[in-house]
């Protein structure tokens, strides 16, 4: 068991109320945002903090979309989830690295988060991504990708911070998940990216990728729109991981 596990285990046990964990699975859409029937992002009812008219209050649902580019063709390859405000949730995405199963070396594939672009281009620029596959971490023709990633949101009155037009949300994007070469959540995995910014991984078969797994943790951070505080970044993994290093064991 890793600790990402047992980080779920320790919130069971303590109450910790992971019941509002919502675990959602979706397989990799080549073709656009994927949706299931009408709801409240389908309909243009979520918030969007990178947007100053749909600012987000807690509980309510949030517009959030995650995209890998091809390499190839420079084609956006996107999944859409309709997450609850400042509620614990991971996300399940199935398949999305198999853009790089007939690539060689020198292949990279970057994860996205849509509206966290730079100030004056807030949907269009991708430089807030991270490092999501690579063809030049493991040997034998296997892909690294990454398996588990954490988000966080951090708003002010329900609306991302910018320093600049061409800085991208303040504190807001992916929370690095390695400490150099050392994976915080589980010990068998490797580390891929650049460094200070690093992510767990796992060496996945290129067969295998359609079928391979990544978790995204999604937090919060700041305030809501009525300036009540966002609670939800304390269930944050990589912190549970520092909790269970720093407390002494018992014998």
């Amino acid at each position: 068991m890793n600790l990402f596990h047992l980080f779920c285990t320790f919130c069971s046990a303590f109450h910790m109320k992971i019941a509002f964990l919502l675990c959602v699975t979706a397989r990799a859409l080549f073709a656009g945002l994927a949706s299931a029937g009408e709801n409240n992002c389908t309909a243009g009812k979520a918030c969007q903090p990178w947007n100053g008219d749909k600012p987000c209050s807690s509980n309510q649902n949030i517009d959030f979309r995650l995209g890998v580019v091809d390499p190839k063709t420079g084609n956006m390859s996107a999944v859409g989830f309709c997450p609850v405000v400042d509620t614990p949730q991971m996300f399940n995405l199935t398949g999305m690295a198999s853009l790089l199963h007939g690539e060689g070396a020198g292949s990279d594939l970057n994860l996205i988060v849509y509206g966290q672009g730079i100030g004056k281009d807030r949907t269009g620029n991708n430089s807030n991504s991270v490092l999501y596959a690579t063809t030049d971490k493991c040997h034998d023709g296997s892909v690294a990708v990454a398996k588990y990633l954490v988000v966080t949101m951090t708003m002010k009155a329900g609306l991302y911070a910018y320093e600049s037009d061409l800085s991208n949300p303040t504190n807001t994007g992916f929370a690095y998940t390695c400490k150099e070469d050392q994976c915080l959540l589980a010990s068998d995995a490797v580390c891929i990216g650049p460094e200070g910014k690093k992510n767990c991984a796992e060496c996945v078969k290129k067969d295998s990728l359609a079928r391979f797994q990544t978790t995204v943790w999604a937090t919060y951070n700041g305030t809501a729109h009525e300036n009540f505080p966002f609670i939800s970044d304390s269930y944050n993994p990589v912190y549970f991981h520092r909790f269970s290093f720093d407390v002494p064991q018992m014998p």
